[in-house]
């Protein structure tokens, strides 16, 4: 088991977590004090950007699952504004 102690750094009080835990950096986490005191901390669900997706890998997608793109626009792609 391994202790820990709160500090101060500005107007939050800071806990590091340890090396041991492997961590990546730049992970968001939803923070809840429950009733009993505990101090929970549970990542939160991120969903990949899908609109900068590069058109290769939708391409090979597209084939794995038999959808074949024509080429041809269909509604209001090429509008120009």
């Amino acid at each position: 088991m391994q202790y820990i102690k709160s500090r101060k750094q500005g107007t939050s009080i800071v806990l590091t977590v340890p090396a041991e835990f492997n961590i990546e950096t730049n992970i968001e986490y939803e923070a809840k004090k429950l009733p009993d005191g505990t101090i929970q901390f549970t990542p939160v669900q991120s969903y990949p950007e899908i609109w900068n997706d590069d058109p290769a890998i939708i391409a090979e997608f597209n084939q794995e699952i038999g959808f074949q793109d024509d080429g041809g626009n269909y509604g209001r792609e090429n509008t120009g504004y």
